[in-house]
């Protein structure tokens, strides 16, 4: 019998090995889809649904309002000039602002400042794909219906997410608005009151960062991020200096917006390794998967995943290798709130912390961001919501920023009654 055996194996050991990889192929594929299906579709979008019916039910029973028309303005104002491993931004930047108006005559309004090297997208292109393309798409639908703007969106355009992202938050803006209730009820209620802003140090001279840190913690700020991805070794004096000058109490974390190389990102790791960093964000390219999952396993250090996570795609292939204990979310490059809440809700299944984080955008932008950062269990530590720190008299918000800590107010919708430029 062992003869027969052994001489069928030899005879047919290449069949058998094609029929074993199939199989294995298969079984991948399928495992595979089954992680993609619970997060692209059913779980989720179920939950959200039954929270728009209680919503729904808040009202009345009966909410059928559409939206009737839309109106597209562009403003441009001077930005922070933060200098990174990209170069230093203009010194002026463009805004697109959308309002959105419903059958009742109340108005949702988003934003959209697109981050050229993130999406590739720019003001004109944006303003063009929204006139021609999607804004048709989506009106007519009635306000709760967010999951099939995005459904027709994604239908009509692929990827696009910096023109997505402004008819998202619009949407969400007007649906709290006509239910007279903030938008961080929508998007699950909130876990806290407030959250943690970080200040930035741009790639700049040694004094100047240890004198911007310095001015920072001063006033009240307990969690700094520094941009390195210039040389390893004018990054690191950079980073001994500012760690010093703020002592173990600050949480610090560095971004190198994938400005390194292997060997110079593990240089970097190395010399800086004793400086107590709350987090390495984007040190390699995000092109680059392989090594910056080599990266982690090595070093053991907290990896931060910035311009790598831009899909729903995106979160769950770095969910199931481990590959980063951090995600950004902006919603420039995710494509609004209703991806970010599916990535969010990745993460935390995987035991990952979430930044939320706002652009170079207005506070209507960042007011969106910060409804969802106080909405999410695991967006515990400091989250990008910088601009009301740095501009804090372009706008009329009923938000409160504190020293280190902004308060989400309780006004229906985003909470931002004006921008300087526009009221809304």
């Amino acid at each position: 019998m062992l003869i027969i055996i052994s001489k069928l194996y030899f005879r047919y050991k290449y069949l058998l090995f094609i029929l074993s990889m199939i199989f294995f192929l298969t079984m991948t594929f399928y495992k595979r889809n089954l992680f993609h299906e619970k997060y692209e579709r059913s779980e989720f979008d179920y939950l959200l649904c039954i929270n728009y019916n209680r919503l729904k039910i808040h009202i009345g029973g009966k909410y059928s309002v559409k939206i009737q028309s839309y109106d597209l303005f562009v403003i441009k104002r001077p930005t922070i000039v933060l200098a990174t491993s990209y170069g230093a931004p203009p010194q002026f930047k463009s805004h697109l602002l959308l309002k959105l108006t419903d059958e009742s005559g109340i108005s949702g309004w988003g934003e959209s400042t697109p981050l050229t090297k993130f999406t590739g997208e720019t003001i004109p292109q944006i303003k063009l794909i929204l006139e021609e393309e999607l804004l048709p798409e989506i009106k007519g639908l009635d306000t709760t219906q967010i999951a099939e703007a995005h459904w027709l969106m994604n239908k009509k355009l692929p990827g696009n997410h910096a023109a997505k992202m402004i008819i998202d938050t619009a949407m969400y803006d007007l649906m709290a608005k006509e239910l007279g209730i903030p938008l961080y009820q929508i998007l699950g209620g909130k876990v806290r009151n407030s959250s943690k802003i970080n200040r930035h140090l741009g790639i700049m001279s040694e004094k100047e960062a240890i004198e911007k840190a310095f001015f920072y913690k001063e006033n009240g700020f307990t969690s700094i991020k520094m941009k390195v991805g210039d040389s390893v070794d004018n990054a690191v004096a950079r980073v001994k200096a500012v760690r010093n000058v703020i002592g173990p109490e600050c949480q610090l974390r560095i971004d190198a917006n994938g400005g390194y190389t292997y060997p110079d990102a593990m240089s970097f790791i190395r010399k800086v390794y004793d400086c107590n960093l709350e987090m390495y964000e984007q040190l390699l390219p995000k092109e680059d998967f392989r090594g910056i999952l080599r990266l982690k396993k090595e070093t053991g250090i907290p990896v931060g995943a910035d311009e790598a996570i831009n899909s729903i795609s995106d979160a769950i292939r770095y969910a199931e290798y481990h590959a980063a204990d951090v995600f950004t979310l902006k919603l420039v490059k995710t494509g609004g709130l209703w991806p970010a809440l599916k990535i969010a809700a990745i993460a935390q299944e995987h035991n990952i912390k979430c930044v939320v984080a706002s652009t170079y955008d207005t506070q209507l932008n960042a007011a969106a961001c910060l409804h969802l950062a106080v909405s999410l269990p695991n967006a515990t530590i400091g989250n990008d919501l910088t601009c009301y720190a740095t501009q804090p008299t372009q706008a009329d918000t009923c938000h409160n920023l504190s020293g280190c800590s902004l308060t989400v107010g309780n006004e229906p919708g985003i909470g931002v009654r004006s921008l300087n430029e526009i009221n809304l």
